[in-house]
Formats: structure tokens, C-alpha cells, sequence
């Protein structure tokens, strides 16, 4: 991989991070009893809209979590402000036992198989970039970031 790739990874992972703790500590509730991405009230973005694929469109941080944690089929796009990258943050739906989650930013990122006893708040949120000591089973887990 040549530097010039290295690079647009390192910056779309920073921005990828940036995102959520904008999402997750802006954009989600001041429940403190609930996940943190969890809404104190829904609201009409907030809602998921089925696909003829049974896989649900998100429009937030909350519902790409929430299907996360279920390994239940899902996707986010979004392009930052500012940005001209589009990013893509997809809950496949398991394969061989394990959840398969994919990122993508303008065709580079990576896939991760979590097994399902992985999948927690914690995990969920290291991977956002919240420090949540689970670094060990997202490198296990996941390729090609």
C-alpha cells in the first residue's frame, strides 16, 4: 500500500472518529441510566426505514448502534461537513457465526467478524474511537482498516 493510501486511511478512521464522539456526545441523550447512544426521544430521523432488502437505512449514530448490537442488517452514509468523502458504516447480518460489520470511506476501510458474544456497548464504542480497553478484540476481529 503506498503512502499516499496510508494516509487517506489514518485521516477517513480520524474523521470516522470524530463523527461519532460528535454523534454519540452531541447527538445523543442526556439519558445517564441507558447506552450512550440511546435518544431520550425518538425523533423522526431517528426512525429506520426498511429497504425491500429487510436491511434498515439509518440516518443516526442511535440506529446504526442499536442494529449493531443485534447483528440486525443496517446501513449509515453520510459525508461530513466540509468533507468530500462519503462514509459508509454497514451492519451486514451474521455470516458463519459472527457479525460482520463493514466502514468504508470512498471505497477504503475494512471488515470486521465479531462473535456475537462481542457484541456490547463497549466494543461498540471502541470502535468509534472511545478508549474502552476492547483494542485487542477489534484487531482480532477486524481487516484491512
Amino acid at each position: 500500500m503506498d503512502k499516499n493510501k496510508i494516509i487517506l486511511i489514518v485521516i477517513a478512521i480520524v474523521i470516522v472518529a470524530a463523527l461519532a464522539v460528535y454523534f454519540f456526545v452531541f447527538k445523543g441523550a442526556k439519558n445517564q441510566y441507558g447506552p450512550p447512544y440511546a435518544q431520550a426521544t425518538p425523533t423522526p430521523a431517528a426512525t429506520p426505514s426498511p429497504t425491500v432488502s429487510g436491511k434498515i437505512t439509518c440516518s443516526d449514530a442511535p440506529c446504526i448502534g442499536t442494529s449493531f448490537l443485534a447483528c440486525a442488517p443496517a446501513e449509515l452514509k453520510f459525508t461530513p461537513t466540509g468533507a468530500t468523502s462519503t462514509i459508509t458504516i454497514s451492519v451486514l447480518g451474521t455470516e458463519n457465526g459472527k457479525c460482520h460489520y463493514k466502514m468504508d470511506v470512498d471505497g477504503h476501510g475494512g471488515d470486521c467478524f465479531f462473535a456475537k458474544e462481542n457484541l456490547n456497548e463497549k466494543v461498540l464504542n471502541q470502535m468509534f474511537g472511545n478508549e474502552e480497553g476492547q483494542a485487542q478484540i477489534i484487531n482480532e476481529s477486524c481487516i484491512a482498516f
